[in-house]
C-alpha cells in the first residue's frame, strides 16, 4: 500500500498492474501442485533459498525439484510475449 502512495515506481514510467481476474483450471492446478509440493517437501520456497546454509541435502533436493520444475513447465507452456524490461 505503501507503493501506491506514489505516482510511479521509483525504477519505472507506471505501475503494471494485472487486468486479468479469472480464476481458471490452469490456475486452481497449478495452485494446488505448488500447495501439494509445499506440504509434502516441507519447506516454503522462498525459505529455501537461505536453508541452504544448514548444509541439510533435503533442502539441496528440494530446490533441484524446483529448478527441474521450472523446466518442465517450459516445455508444456507456449511462450509468451515478453515486455520491455523497465
Amino acid at each position: 500500500r505503501l507503493a501506491w502512495c506514489r505516482n510511479a515506481p521509483l525504477f519505472g514510467e507506471q505501475f503494471e498492474v494485472p487486468t486479468n481476474s479469472a480464476i481458471d483450471a490452469r490456475l486452481v492446478g497449478g495452485s494446488a501442485i505448488f500447495g501439494i509440493g509445499w506440504g509434502i517437501a516441507g519447506f516454503c520456497p522462498g525459505a529455501a533459498i537461505p536453508a541452504l546454509g544448514t548444509g541439510r541435502w533435503e533442502v539441496v533436493l528440494f530446490l533441484a525439484a524446483v529448478t527441474a520444475g521450472f523446466y518442465v513447465r517450459r516445455l508444456f507452456t507456449p511462450t509468451q510475449s515478453t515486455k520491455k524490461a523497465a
